[in-house]
C-alpha cells in the first residue's frame, strides 16, 4: 500500500468501520428477520462486556476487593 493509500484509509477509518457494520446488520435483517437479528447483537454485546471484563484484570481486582472484601 502507498503512503497515500495508508493515510487515506486512517482519515476514514471510523466511516469504513461503521458502513461495514451497518451492512453486515442489514444483511442479518433481511436473512434472519428482526427478532433474531436483535439477538445475535445482544449477544456479541454481551460478549464485548464479558470481552472487555476479563481483559481488564484491575477491575477485576476492584471487584474483588470493593464487594467480596480484602
Amino acid at each position: 500500500m502507498s503512503e497515500q493509500e495508508i493515510q487515506f484509509l486512517k482519515k476514514h477509518k471510523a466511516k469504513i468501520i461503521f458502513s461495514l457494520l451497518f451492512i453486515l446488520i442489514g444483511i442479518l435483517f433481511m436473512t434472519l428477520g428482526f427478532l433474531k437479528t436483535m439477538f445475535v447483537l445482544l449477544l456479541a454485546i454481551a460478549g464485548w462486556f464479558f470481552g472487555k471484563i476479563v481483559d481488564d484484570k484491575e477491575l477485576i481486582r476492584r471487584f474483588i476487593n470493593n464487594y467480596l472484601g480484602k
